[in-house]
């Protein structure tokens, strides 16, 4: 390095030492943190250490609950934790009766009054705002005062009540003086804003006279009256089926009435009968489109819908009919014939038996019914017959009619048309009747085997009987009794019988007599 730069750089090198020397005897803080909405109180912009600023909010704000106010400057040249915060002043809120506001509390918001519904605002100004001292200004909020409607008009034979003077939710009732009708409304109410609901009515001398009372179907109901006051009413009921319309009427202000009532179908009548047939769960209304179900008596069969139907115009389909079930001629067996009658056609209920040809005998039931479908019941059959059975054995082989009827007596089974082959029968007689042969068998030949009869030739005897009845005390109650005893002929077979009355006592059986009697 040259003398000549040595010389240059000796002087800049003393200085730069000088001044750094110069700092570190200096050391301290620049300037504070700045803070939202507030300020230190001093402007410096070095600080030594330790030493201290103090904070304050702007106007209209103010610190914090929990804000340190001062901070320092510590041993490193910077300043301690800053805890300082600042918020907008608020001012005490103004509620107003009958009214609200909208709008924030806080400084420099502003708040607008608006009063209830039928209540208006009165004062200089309807806002306030708050200022930086926590005031409102204005000071004082509006007033909200009931809105009012115009005085009440009158006009001749109308009267009126008031329940509050003219004023908001005020209701006036109209009334006429005797002998007229108020036409219009019967009250008006003072509205929110500031007017009356409806028209102002009028008095009338409305009179109408009875309207028709009976109507075709139908008839007015309540007290029938020779004159009726404006809107008064009268309603109508009409039958079963039919309905009113309209269901009532009133007096108009032209004295006349509102309306004709007529009572109109809404239904059908009861379903059409039909011969040996019923409706299926009748009801006591059908509306339009109901339908009604049919069915047959037993021995009947339906033709035609099985069901009517509610129509339109309220009349009923056509129902169908029953007619008598029948069945064709019955099989023909072969081998072997029937023995009523033929006829055509066979009804309901009808019976036909067979009987075979000789060396043959019947398989089946011998007799077959027409029944209620139209068919006949399965027929029997004939085969030749290969053994001569005993009769209990074949009781299929043959057949018999009915039994002769006998009197003073009667067989246990009367109600059989046809009696299979080998059939036993046993008759019963009266009291004081013995039977002559008391049981007869079908025979192969279609006959029954003897002709039966009940004879009188019984002896009968009185025999007394006395019971004790009871010991009372010392003595004896007694019951005196005749039992009277039947008895047949010496070798005769009888045949004992439930008595048929209070009368007939069978042989062999005894009766009780009461006391008097005796």
């Amino acid at each position: 390095m040259t003398l000549h730069l040595q010389k240059m750089l000796f002087p800049m090198l003393f200085c730069v030492l000088l001044g750094a020397l110069h700092v570190t005897a200096q050391a301290g803080c620049g300037p504070p943190p700045r803070v939202n909405n507030g300020r230190p109180d001093s402007t410096n912009t070095f600080f030594p250490v330790n030493d201290m600023v103090r904070y304050q909010c702007n106007s209209g704000y103010a610190a914090t609950k929990n804000s340190s106010l001062r901070l320092q400057c510590v041993a490193n040249g910077t300043w301690g934790e800053l805890n300082y915060w600042c918020e907008r002043k608020t001012c005490s809120p103004k509620p107003i009766d009958q009214g609200s506001y909208t709008g924030g509390i806080s400084f420099g918001d502003t708040i607008t009054y608006t009063c209830d519904d039928g209540y208006a605002l009165t004062g200089k100004t309807y806002q306030l705002t708050c200022m930086a001292d926590g005031t409102w200004n204005p000071v004082d909020p509006p007033d909200c005062q009931p809105v009012s409607c115009p005085e009440i008009d009158l006009t001749e034979k109308l009267v009126f009540q008031l329940s509050l003077q003219y004023q908001y939710g005020s209701r006036v009732t109209y009334s006429c003086e005797a002998g007229f009708s108020l036409i219009g409304d019967s009250f008006r109410d003072c509205l929110e804003s500031g007017k009356w609901s409806g028209s102002k009515p009028i008095c009338k001398d409305v009179k109408c006279k009875t309207p028709q009372w009976d109507i075709s179907h139908g008839q007015a109901m309540g007290e029938r009256k020779e004159a009726y006051k404006y809107n008064d009413i009268v309603r109508y009921e009409c039958s079963a089926r039919y309905r009113a319309e309209p269901s009532e009427i009133h007096c108009t202000e032209s004295n006349e009435w509102s309306a004709t009532v007529n009572c109109v179908l809404t239904g059908c009548h009861s379903p059409p009968l039909i011969g040996n047939g019923d409706v299926v769960q009748p009801k006591s209304e059908y509306a339009m489109g109901d339908s009604a179900s049919y069915k047959c008596r037993k021995g009947y069969r339906l033709e035609g819908s099985e069901t009517a139907v509610c129509r339109e115009n309220y009349q009923w389909t056509q129902p169908p009919t029953c007619a008598s079930v029948t069945c064709g001629p019955p099989a023909t067996v072969i081998n072997g014939k029937i023995k009523e009658q033929a006829k055509t056609p066979y009804a309901y209920g009808d019976r036909v038996s067979y009987i075979c040809d000789d060396t043959y005998h019947l398989v089946g039931n011998g007799e077959i019914t027409c029944q209620n479908n139209g068919q006949w019941s399965p027929s029997p059959s004939c085969a030749l017959r290969t053994t001569s059975l005993p009769r209990t054995e074949d009781p299929l082989q043959c057949s018999c009619d009915k039994p002769p009827a006998i009197e003073h007596g009667e067989g246990n089974d009367k109600y059989k048309s046809v009696y299979a082959c080998g059939y036993t029968l046993s008759y019963k007689c009266k009291t004081c009747y013995f039977p002559v042969h008391s049981e007869i068998t079908c025979q192969q030949n279609g006959q029954w085997s003897h002709s039966p009869g009940c004879v009188f030739n019984a002896t009968c005897v009185i025999v007394p009987v006395v019971i004790i009845v009871a010991l009372i005390g010392a003595m004896l109650a007694f019951a005196f009794f005749k039992k009277i005893a039947c008895f047949a002929p010496s070798g005769s077979k009888t045949i004992n019988d439930p008595r048929k009355n209070e009368n007939e006592i069978p042989l062999n059986d005894t009766m009780s007599l009461k006391p008097n009697d005796a």
